[in-house]
């Protein structure tokens, strides 16, 4: 089968739903034209909407280089990137390093500014710091 064919086919398992079946095609289409920067783009998406980040990126990454050129897949990757750092600013509050999670919040937002995400827990943060610094400053008062 041609890049085309196994293209079309990612696409009519997306639209079943089969997930699987269309990340494999997409993985097939770009194995039959590895120079084909629109097969890792597509591939890149789907991966992003499965929750499949690293091969996200490393398709996204795929098809910027081929054609770096093209604000498509230049936009695509900082979607891509910032994803990325949301998720490890959620594991940084988890770990409780509170002042790691801004920082990568705010560079997922710098990525991609319409990372509601990523705002969302920034602006809860920060609330969050700016309670602690209020009760911290409201104890000092008293003694």
């Amino acid at each position: 089968m041609t890049g085309e064919n196994y293209l079309k086919a990612a696409y009519a398992y997306l639209y079943i739903r089969d997930f699987e079946r269309a990340a494999e095609s997409f993985a097939k289409a770009i194995e039959s034209s590895p120079d084909n920067p629109d097969y890792y783009f597509h591939a890149s998406l789907t991966a992003l909407r499965n929750d499949c980040p690293d091969l996200a990126l490393e398709w996204a990454l795929s098809a910027f280089r081929l054609d770096p050129d093209n604000p498509l897949y230049r936009e695509h990757l900082a979607v891509v990137e910032s994803s990325q750092l949301t998720k490890r600013g959620h594991e940084a509050v988890l770990e409780g390093a509170e002042e790691q999670a801004i920082r990568l919040f705010q560079e997922a937002l710098d990525r991609d500014p319409l990372n509601d995400e990523a705002r969302g827990c920034l602006k809860r943060l920060k609330r969050c710091k700016s309670h602690d610094t209020d009760d911290e400053m409201s104890e000092e008062a008293m003694l």
